[in-house]
């Protein structure tokens, strides 16, 4: 598991973390959000102990920064678009030396290739490999041993989608074998299915964490409804809510929709569809960065 208490972090007179707790148990996914320079990859470099903090931080029983050898042995981490593999060896050659750094099973790449589907990628070299057969042999390279920790910042920036939903799946069963995953990314959709539970990052500080539905609660304006008429609306029907179209709004609420509901149809003409919708995450939680 990840233990964090206190942990902060500067940069000559800048504060990059300030007294940041956080907890991420066996077999769970937290992940780390906020807008760019929050301190996201700042905090996942202090767990995997390439920076020194302040603070206690304990990845599965060990402190990263006093027992930094020992510590890695039980992480696996990756970086986005800062590769750990050797350009110039081929994949393979690069993973089975990790194997041996990591005293881990040179069987498993083979396997791990096939479910990520880059075997056929394993005797090419590092160089000569497209983002996505990059970052799939990467995932490779940080499962390898098997490790109860992951930490990984933005694992599938710049993926296409058809990538991102198999490395979603392979981190997806890892959780299930037992890893405690922290992830940090800007993508809400890999949020939603991943993360059990999320912390959000304002300058450096925890601004708000906690379940997407209890930050959705929260945040305000968690679900809508979508007003489309028979014909064009007057903007007194339309009021100050939100204009889609000449026969379409919407309006943003919270709580129990039978009130809502009651209230817009008694304003509404006849033959109006309505429909309820949650609101999209990225506009829910995007007020949150910024408060």
């Amino acid at each position: 598991m990840i233990e964090v208490a206190g942990l902060s972090r500067r940069f000559g007179d800048r504060v990059a973390l300030s007294r940041v707790d956080l907890r991420v148990e066996a077999g769970a996914v937290v992940a780390v959000l906020g807008a760019n320079g929050a301190g996201k990859s700042t905090l996942v470099k202090c767990l995997a102990g390439v920076l020194v903090g302040s603070g206690t931080v304990r990845v599965a029983g060990l402190d990263p920064w006093s027992q930094r050898a020992a510590a890695a042995l039980r992480l696996g981490v990756m970086f986005a678009h800062r590769g750990s593999l050797w350009p110039d060896l081929s994949a393979a050659e690069g993973l089975r030396l990790s194997a041996a750094l990591y005293r881990a099973d040179r069987a498993r790449i083979e396997v791990l290739a096939d479910r990520l589907g880059v075997a056929d990628r394993l005797g090419a070299l590092v160089r000569t490999l497209s983002l996505g057969e990059r970052v799939r042999l990467e995932l490779v390279g940080a499962l390898l041993h098997r490790p109860p920790v992951l930490l990984f910042d933005e694992p599938t920036l710049g993926l296409d989608p058809a990538i991102r939903t198999v490395v979603r799946r392979v981190l997806r069963e890892a959780v299930e074998d037992g890893a405690a995953l922290l992830l940090t990314s800007h993508d809400l959709g890999e949020v939603a299915q991943l993360a059990d539970r999320v912390v959000v990052l304002r300058d450096g500080v925890v601004a708000t964490a906690g379940t997407l539905a209890e930050l959705r609660a929260r945040a305000g304006g968690a679900r809508r409804i979508v007003v489309t008429a028979p014909g064009p609306l007057d903007d007194a029907v339309v009021g100050a809510d939100r204009r889609l179209g000449s026969d379409s709004f919407e309006l943003a609420f919270d709580g129990p929709s039978g009130p809502v509901v009651g209230a817009l149809l008694a304003r509404l003409p006849g033959g109006c569809d309505l429909a309820i919708r949650e609101s999209p995450l990225d506009e829910v939680l995007a007020p949150l960065y910024s408060r």
